[in-house]
């Protein structure tokens, strides 16, 4: 007769001195990929109130109010569920950030609530009344950032450009002294010993014996803030040549 074989996911469970295998590890990811929160449904009416949503066991609060007629609806979350600080969400409609958000606009976001216990939706100065419904799953959430960067010239990887090179030659004496103004630098220079004998660089304490060396006809090139932090001084006179942005 035909053999039925069916297959039984087991959650591992180390802390009965269980040997975690891959599979188990497999089992346990399986089963708790798609677990949701039954929805949680709350009403505010006219003045202030709050919803209290347990988040013990989940990873990702996902919420959808109505709108109401005016007012704020702000968001904190607890790890001990006395003691509660604005936390964030992101709005799904957008993918901006905040910890609070218009009352009188529906509004749908997401929360991170990994090793949080309880999130509180508080109205304030609110006129008419909204239901929040929210839904907690084990699944993945949104990268939130608590300060996120702004549009423009603060995103990560961008370069200014300037509008002109900083550049010019500086008589090298046998006083240490900054080669430049008081000129603003981004994204760096280069020096260039234009002469034939040895030249040293460094801070406004530099010398002959602790500067950095820049043998005639050699460069360096590197990061700075202001051309007025660079300093040169030679055991002879000397020529120092320099390119920056």
């Amino acid at each position: 007769m035909p053999i039925n074989y069916s297959y039984i996911p087991q959650v591992a469970n180390p802390n009965q001195g269980e040997l975690i295998t891959l599979c188990r590890i497999l089992d346990t990811l399986a089963l708790n990929s798609g677990a949701e929160q039954p929805p949680v449904v709350g009403s505010i009416s006219t003045g202030s109130g709050t919803l209290v949503v347990n988040t013990t066991d989940i990873s990702t609060l996902a919420f959808s109010t109505t709108a109401a007629t005016s007012g704020i609806i702000s968001i904190s979350a607890s790890v001990d569920g006395t003691n509660y600080i604005l936390t964030s969400y992101t709005a799904l409609t957008s993918g901006g950030t905040s910890a609070n958000f218009n009352a009188a606009t529906a509004t749908i976001g997401q929360i991170n609530t990994v090793g949080l216990s309880y999130v509180k939706f508080t109205a304030s100065s609110l006129v008419g009344s909204t239901t929040i419904t929210t839904v907690g799953a084990n699944g993945v959430s949104n990268v939130m950032l608590d300060n996120p960067l702004p549009a423009g010239t603060n995103a990560i990887g961008y370069l200014s450009s300037p509008s002109s090179p900083v550049y010019g030659q500086y008589s090298v004496t046998t006083s240490a002294a900054a080669i430049g103004s008081s000129t603003s630098l981004s994204t760096g220079i280069t020096l260039t010993n234009t002469g034939s004998t040895n030249i040293y660089v460094g801070g406004s304490g530099v010398t002959t014996s602790n500067g950095y060396v820049l043998v005639g006809g050699t460069s360096v090139s590197f990061v700075v803030a202001n051309l007025s932090s660079i300093y040169a001084i030679g055991s002879v006179a000397g020529t120092l040549s320099y390119i920056g942005s």
